[in-house]
C-alpha cells in the first residue's frame, strides 16, 4: 500500500520522491559509458567499438537504433 490514489500522476510522485525515470537512468548510463570509452587508449576494445573500427573482430557495434539514440544523447548533452 502506497497511500496514493490510483490515478496519481507518476511524474508527480517521482518528482516528490526525487527518483528519476528508468529512461533517464538508462540515458545517463549510456552517456557515461560513451565518455569512458572515449577516454580509453585507442587500441582498447571499447574505444574501437565506439569509433566503429574494424581492427578488432569482437568489437561491439550495437544495433543501429541504439547507436542513433546514443548519438542523439551525446549531441543533446553537449549543447
Amino acid at each position: 500500500m502506497t497511500g496514493q490514489a490510483k490515478t496519481t500522476p507518476v511524474e508527480a510522485l517521482r518528482a516528490e520522491a526525487g527518483v528519476c525515470s528508468y529512461e533517464t537512468v538508462s540515458n545517463r548510463l549510456c552517456v557515461r559509458a560513451h565518455e569512458k570509452a572515449a577516454r580509453l587508449p585507442a587500441d582498447h576494445p571499447k574505444n574501437l567499438a565506439l569509433c566503429g573500427s574494424n581492427q578488432h573482430s569482437t568489437a561491439y557495434k550495437g544495433p543501429a537504433g541504439v547507436m542513433r539514440q546514443l548519438d542523439y544523447l551525446i549531441l543533446f548533452h553537449q549543447s
